[in-house]
């Protein structure tokens, strides 16, 4: 953190936590806890503005067939429109590295 105030550096924060079940959040719900929390500890402790942060919320392969990830696109999709409606002055992105690796598995491409 004191390196991004001295550089005026904009944070991305993903939406993972120290949760050794599941770090990586699926749920809409989980997604935006982690934010509010992010948030929370970046604004205040840190003195971060808002529009300095920017989400991710970090989508699953939703390519691959694995029951664990089914409906998890719509999950991620939600959890951006929630993220923004909580946390207006925020910003969110949402990479789309996960597609190429998903999709190649089962022969397509992206």
């Amino acid at each position: 953190m004191p390196l991004a105030r001295t550089f005026g550096a904009a944070l991305v924060v993903g939406c993972i936590d120290e949760d050794k079940a599941q770090a990586q959040a699926i749920t809409r719900a989980r997604k935006l806890a982690i934010a509010e929390r992010s948030h929370d500890i970046l604004t205040k402790k840190y003195g971060v503005e808002p529009e300095d942060i920017i989400f991710d919320a970090l989508v699953f392969p939703v390519g691959t067939g694995d029951q664990n990830y089914i409906g998890s696109g719509v999950e991620t999709i939600e959890g951006i429109r929630l993220i923004k409606e909580r946390l207006p002055r925020c910003k969110t992105i949402l990479g789309v590295s996960t597609c190429r690796s998903a999709f190649r598995r089962q022969g397509a491409r992206c």
